[in-house]
């Protein structure tokens, strides 16, 4: 059989293939053979089929499986979809303003989804990796380290009309913050911002320009009386004072003295829920340890996060809201 030149060809290979929903491949020293399943992230060896630009063999790109099948004279097939590294695109390529102001403010290691997928051998990835996504919008992203990749739900790229010009469509993109004072157009770069999150308004500000307030704790959601008090379990002095200390944290994204993006967001988002609605738990590490949104590749790191975050100070400045009467 020839093998598959055009993406056309390829495509009415992948079509007769049988589908599947992991196939083996091949591998590259000293990993060897490893399996792959749809909705991976990957990191494929550019042969210059991913793009007509890819010409830097040493580099590795990132896609995601969103298709797999075997074919009985190719072997393994994957269809994946690309993505594209903050910095790999010039300037140049950028089509309008409102793209270069995005990528401007990109992460180092945030990605870019784009509607480009293409199919090819299986035994092209090089690894399976992790990936973290989240929605910029809302209190959703998880903790990681300095080397996680990670894309934002809204922000990817398209190429214009074929060409090596590429755009962030404006209507993906949602505004984030919304106060009067905001030099930065709602645009949100997350290795420098640091942003406070209002419950009220769920909306998310940037700190710096937020007007600070006396208050040492920020607003909290109104208690909810359990249905069976007699059912509420005793609790010590110590959890309690312990627990009140996590209350005065609040909801923020980026955290000072850490050089890449962390959040809590979600784990104080459960302990404001759990304060919300019973109260202090009786063992307030437990509860800690049950709740830590990490990312799944750094569950082994469960007690390097906790630290961090029991380690921020307990005093931290709270601000108006610039939009309703609470402190955030």
């Amino acid at each position: 059989m020839v093998i598959p030149r055009t993406a056309v060809e390829w495509a009415r290979v992948f079509a007769d293939a049988r589908s599947a929903d992991r196939i083996a491949v091949v591998g590259h020293p000293p990993r060897g053979s490893f399996c792959v399943r749809v909705g991976d992230y990957v990191t494929v060896k550019p042969d210059g089929s991913r793009r007509d630009d890819v010409h830097i063999q040493e580099e590795e790109w990132v896609a995601q499986v969103r298709a797999l099948a075997t074919s009985d004279f190719l072997g393994p097939l994957v269809k994946l979809r690309w993505f594209i590294r903050n910095g790999e695109l010039l300037p140049r390529q950028h089509s309008n303003t409102f793209t270069a102001d995005c990528l401007k403010l990109a992460g180092e290691n945030e990605l870019f989804p784009t509607r480009h997928e293409t199919i090819t051998n299986g035994d092209a990835i090089h690894e399976v990796i992790a990936v973290e996504h989240f929605n910029p919008v809302t209190i959703s992203l998880r903790a990681f380290n300095d080397k996680t990749l990670y894309y934002r739900e809204g922000h990817y790229l398209e190429r214009v009309n074929n060409s090596d010009f590429y755009r962030m469509p404006r209507v993906t993109v949602t505004l984030l913050c919304t106060g009067s004072e905001c030099t930065f157009h709602g645009l949100y770069d997350p290795d420098e911002h640091k942003m406070r999150y209002c419950q009220d308004c769920t909306t998310w500000f940037h700190i710096q320009f937020l007007e600070e307030t006396d208050s040492v704790t920020p607003t909290l959601p109104l208690f909810i009386r359990p249905l069976d008090p007699s059912a509420a379990l005793s609790v010590s002095q110590e959890a309690r004072k312990q627990w009140r200390t996590l209350l005065r944290y609040p909801i923020q994204r980026g955290i000072d003295q850490i050089g890449w993006l962390l959040s809590f967001e979600i784990l104080i988002l459960r302990i404001r829920s759990q304060e919300s609605t019973s109260g202090c738990p009786p063992d307030v590490n437990s509860f800690l340890i049950a709740n830590m949104p990490l990312a799944p590749h750094l569950a082994h790191y469960l007690d390097t996060y906790l630290t961090i975050f029991l380690n921020q100070p307990s005093s931290s400045t709270i601000y108006h809201c610039p939009c309703c009467d609470c402190y955030i």
